[in-house]
Formats: C-alpha cells, sequence, structure tokens
C-alpha cells in the first residue's frame, strides 16, 4: 500500500458529494500502489510560475512520488467530461444528469505541475530540471484516444477503465514523461522533503524579544506625547524646576521646549553634564535654528575660544586647576560678548551640576526676561550631594513628574526599590518581564555568562546590536571592559564608538541621561559592593533598560542589591 499524507480523510471530506471523484481516486492509490510510492492529497501551493508575470496559486489535486520515477502532478475530475470547441468550454454531467462547466483538466494539471516546480525551487539547495510531470485522472468516464486535445496524450490520461490497474496507468505516465532522458537537478529525497513541508508542514505562530519592543516602543511614543501637556505649563513661566524619576520624559520635554522657543526665534542653550547625553542633544537638536545642544564643559571650552582665551587641558593630576581656569574663561566671554547670551537656557540632568557652576548658568541668560528651565532628579546624584540646583537659586514655579512612561512596570517596579522620595512614581508603561539574574564569582565567569546572553539576545530572539547595551558600575579605568575588544563572536565598542554590527558598552555614570530596549548590567561584584554610591548606580543602571534587563554579577552583591542595598 502507498503512504498516503494525510494518512486518512477526514469525514467531512468523505462526506462532501463535490469530493466523491477524489475520494474514490484516494482510495483507489492507497490500495493499488506498492509501499514505495508516496502520494500527497490536495496540495496547495503559490508561486510565480514565471519571473515576468505575477504571483500565482493553486491546488494540485494529488502528487505521486516514486524514487525511480519523480513526481506526477494529477487532476482529477468527476463525472463525464465533455469538450466543445465551438464554445471552447469543458464540462462535466453527473450521474443524475446535471451538467456543470469545469476548468481544462489538461491545463489545469499543467499549472499545477509548474507552478509546483516554481515554488518547490525556493526549497532545495541545487537548480536544475526536477523530475515533476503532470497528467489528468476521469474516473467516472471513458474517453477515446483520438477524442484527446492536442495538449494531451492518452498515455497520460488515465480514465475509468485505466483506474482499474492504476499503479501501472500511472508508471506508463512516467516512462512517457522521462522518455529515456536523464535529468539533472535536485535528488528525490530533497524533493520530497519540500513538497512534505509544502503540503504539511506545521504552522506555529511565536512570539520573541524583538517583536515585544517594536510593540513597546509604539506604546511608549504615545506615552512620552501625552507628557507635552506639560509644555503648556512650561509656557508661562519664565523660571521653571521640573523635577521627575527616571523615565518620567524629562529629556524629552527638553527637547521638545527647545523646539518650541526656537520656533519663536529665542536664542536656546540645552546643556548637561554628560559627555554621551550631550552628543545625542546635539545630534537631535543642532538642525534647528538658533539652537546650540551640548555638555557643560564643551559650552565653556566654545565660549573661552570664541573670545580667543582657548585653554590646554592638563594631565589629569591637575584636572581641578584646568576646569576652575576653564570657568574664569567662560565667564569672562560672556562679560566681554553679551551677544553669546540666550533667551532660553534649558539644563538637564541638573543634579549632575556643581555648585559653582550656575553663577556661569545665570550669565548665559540675555537679560531679566531670559527663560531658564531646570530638568532634575535627586535620586541620580553619582557624583556626590554637592551638586545641584542650590538653595535658594532664585524663584522657581515647580513642577512634579510622577509618571514614568519609558520603562516597562516590571522594570519600574525594581528601580523603584531604590527610589527616594515623598511622591512615589507608577508607571503606565506596558508590563514586561522581570529582570533576569545571573550569578558568575569571577570576571572570566562575568564574561562568559554576557556571551551567553548575547547568544540568546541575538542569534535567538533577532535582537539588533544597536539594541543592546552593556552597563558597569565602574569607570573607565578599573573596567575590564576596556580593553575587552570582543566577547564570543560579538565585537564590542564604547558606546559612542560603536558600529551597527557591534555592542556598545558604558559605565553608567556616562550613560545616565539614555536608555536602550536591552541593557546588561555587568561588574556587579563585590568590590562595587562597598561603593558608597551603590544604591544610585543600581537605580540609574537599571531605570536605563527600556523593555529587558540582564544583572551578573557575584551572588553576595546581587542579594545586596536584591535587598534594596542594605549591607547585613
Amino acid at each position: 500500500m502507498a503512504k498516503m499524507s494525510p494518512a486518512q480523510l477526514l469525514d467531512a471530506i468523505r462526506s462532501d458529494p463535490a469530493r466523491a471523484a477524489e475520494v474514490e481516486v484516494y482510495d483507489a492509490l492507497e490500495r493499488q500502489l506498492g509501499d514505495e510510492y508516496t502520494v500527497f492529497y490536495s496540495v496547495e501551493w503559490n508561486a510565480a510560475p514565471v519571473s515576468s508575470e505575477p504571483v500565482q496559486d493553486g491546488e494540485a489535486d494529488f502528487v505521486v512520488g516514486h524514487p525511480k520515477h519523480g513526481f506526477l502532478v494529477l487532476e482529477v475530475k468527476g463525472g463525464i467530461v465533455a469538450f466543445d470547441p465551438e464554445q471552447r468550454r469543458w464540462t462535466s454531467t453527473s450521474r443524475g444528469g446535471y451538467t456543470n462547466k469545469i476548468t481544462d483538466p489538461f491545463g489545469q494539471a499543467k499549472r499545477s505541475c509548474y507552478g509546483l516546480v516554481a515554488r518547490i525551487q525556493k526549497l532545495v539547495s541545487e537548480r536544475g530540471s526536477m523530475r515533476l510531470f503532470h497528467g489528468v485522472v476521469l474516473p467516472h468516464c471513458l474517453i477515446r484516444p483520438e477524442d484527446l486535445p492536442g495538449a494531451a496524450s492518452p498515455r497520460t490520461t488515465i480514465d475509468a477503465g485505466g483506474l482499474s490497474h492504476l499503479e501501472q496507468s500511472i508508471e506508463q505516465a512516467f516512462e512517457y514523461w522521462a522518455n529515456g532522458v536523464e535529468l539533472r537537478g535536485p535528488g528525490y529525497g530533497e524533493v520530497l522533503r519540500a513538497i512534505r513541508r509544502i503540503h504539511s508542514h506545521p504552522v506555529a505562530g511565536y512570539r520573541n524579544m524583538s517583536l515585544e519592543i517594536v510593540e513597546h516602543h509604539a506604546e511608549f511614543d504615545r506615552l512620552t506625547d501625552d507628557q507635552l501637556r506639560v509644555l503648556d505649563m512650561v509656557a508661562a513661566n519664565r523660571r521653571l524646576l521640573v523635577r521627575g524619576c527616571a523615565g518620567s520624559g524629562k529629556t524629552f520635554l527638553a527637547k521638545r521646549l527647545a523646539a518650541k522657543r526656537s520656533s519663536r526665534g529665542e536664542r536656546v542653550l540645552t546643556v548637561c553634564f554628560n559627555n554621551l547625553l550631550g552628543n545625542l542633544l546635539e545630534e537631535e537638536l543642532g538642525g534647528l535654528p538658533r539652537v546650540t545642544a551640548t555638555n557643560f564643559h564643551r559650552l565653556c571650552e566654545r565660549l573661552a575660544q570664541g573670545a580667543g582665551m582657548a585653554l590646554t587641558p592638563p594631565a589629569a593630576e591637575n584636572a581641578s586647576v584646568y576646569y576652575t581656569a576653564l570657568l574664569d574663561a567662560a565667564l569672562a566671554a560672556l562679560d566681554s560678548d553679551p551677544s553669546l547670551r540666550f533667551d532660553t537656557v534649558i539644563v538637564d540632568e541638573a543634579q549632575d551640576f556643581e555648585l559653582e557652576w550656575w553663577i556661569v548658568i545665570e550669565a548665559l541668560l540675555s537679560g531679566e526676561d531670559a527663560s531658564l528651565t531646570v530638568f532634575t532628579d535627586a535620586n541620580q546624584l553619582l557624583y556626590g550631594t554637592n551638586r545641584g540646583v542650590p538653595d535658594g537659586y532664585g524663584v522657581f514655579a515647580e513642577i512634579d513628574l510622577g509618571e514614568n512612561v519609558r520603562n516597562t512596570q516590571a522594570i519600574h517596579r525594581e528601580a523603584l526599590r531604590f527610589f527616594r522620595g515623598e511622591t512615589v512614581p507608577t508607571a503606565l508603561g506596558p508590563e514586561g518581564v522581570a529582570p533576569t539574574w545571573i550569578e558568575a564569582e569571577s570576571p572570566d565567569a562575568q564574561i562568559a555568562q554576557l556571551e551567553l546572553v548575547l547568544g540568546r539576545l541575538i542569534d535567538e530572539q533577532r535582537i539588533a546590536t544597536k539594541d543592546v547595551a552593556v552597563l558597569t558600575p565602574k569607570g573607565v579605568g578599573s573596567t575590564s571592559l576596556n580593553d575587552l575588544q570582543q566577547v564570543g563572536k560579538w565585537d564590542l565598542s564604547a558606546y559612542e564608538l560603536r558600529e551597527d554590527d557591534e555592542i556598545g558598552w558604558s559605565t553608567i555614570r556616562r550613560f545616565k541621561g539614555l536608555e536602550s530596549p536591552v541593557v546588561i548590567l555587568v561588574e556587579l561584584d563585590d568590590a562595587i559592593a562597598q561603593s558608597d554610591r551603590l544604591r544610585e548606580l543600581v537605580y540609574v543602571g537599571i531605570s536605563r533598560a527600556r523593555d529587558f534587563l540582564y544583572l551578573i554579577g557575584s551572588s553576595g552583591t546581587l542579594t545586596l542589591i536584591r535587598t534594596d542595598g542594605k549591607r547585613a
């Protein structure tokens, strides 16, 4: 008996009068053909038979396979089949005398054969001719060879008489098509697997992390746009202090405010401390008219250079002397040339600013009517408590942003354990998944775990390398990432220097103010557990992850972090 696919016909098919002829042929093929035959019933295909033609689809009633002969596509037409050449019309008359118009069975068999060939070619490794032929089965009538159309052959047409010795009829059709010619192309087994995949390959839809990122991004964009209502409040206040948790959209609002004030013809400065964030602001706002966007020290250097007071950065041990001189030079430049001042000054991540810098900020304002807007988060004091907006520094209208619109709720809850403040912020984004904690005691073990995580993210979950950021709580001079150029098969580069196919890494301090769909925190070891700023580092590091977060570190330090940074 032939191997049938499907192995049994559904009752709904067997009881359908429209499929009676196909059921009869199915049973005959199964009963009369030998074990070497494989028979597929109802093979649907979709392909472009010729490259210049539009995509077509169709269905082959049967595909009969034999290792020696190849494959035969069979089109079945029940009833008494006839062709009227005057009307160019094919008909089928049932036993009850009903006549219906039908499609040309020979042309249909030919199209199904060529369509399957085109579809199979997309699934096999070798190009070339395949032993894939076609024929017609008319199980309810006899037909004389001389009555067949010119496009048909009696040796490829199986009528009711041929149905009684079906294996012989099929072998005759194979011999007719092969005609002793050796065809070269993909082997029988590979074509058989391709047809099986077309016919009965299981379908199982799935989701992966890259899809989650896309969906989350759309939701976060909507939520962040909702924060624009704050701009209406900003417009009426020339001095405004905006406090917000990580993820509350402070940088987004700073950028939108800069664009709004620029459109009014004002000279606008958007300034921060962080180099990476300064680069981002300059990239996104630099094209707007009358807008300057940069970090604080780069701004001071430009002011000094513009006034002809350029300073040469000294060795690291004399850095404090240099920066003090730089402030003096910037103030002198602003005093000597008032045109260097701005109508609107926007300070982002103001908690990073040293107290004496605010003298420069004040000098940057063009006059009493100039606007100063300050965005800050006291929970991100990574550089000590002697920074931020000085007490008594002017009179500000104040706004508190109490909604996180950047992180999933699962990541927000993790960061919230390290939040300090009277008003606990809420998260409006999607639920997401809990962070993944990975214990690895030694530095080598942590890098090995990092490689495994990257493999799962990039190879299995199809996440783009640009959507992954590796962050360390250590400084640039003490992190092992600084000397690590590769993790497994992935190239590793400083975040600001990374190419599209590279994984970017940064310190948590340098990455503050930025975000990434996926963040992997590494080097959470016993040394970092002793840091006086552990709580702030963990809070900032966790809150950089928009969608997915991984933490790799020693068991002791991970336990300490899980207990909110409280040492025994």
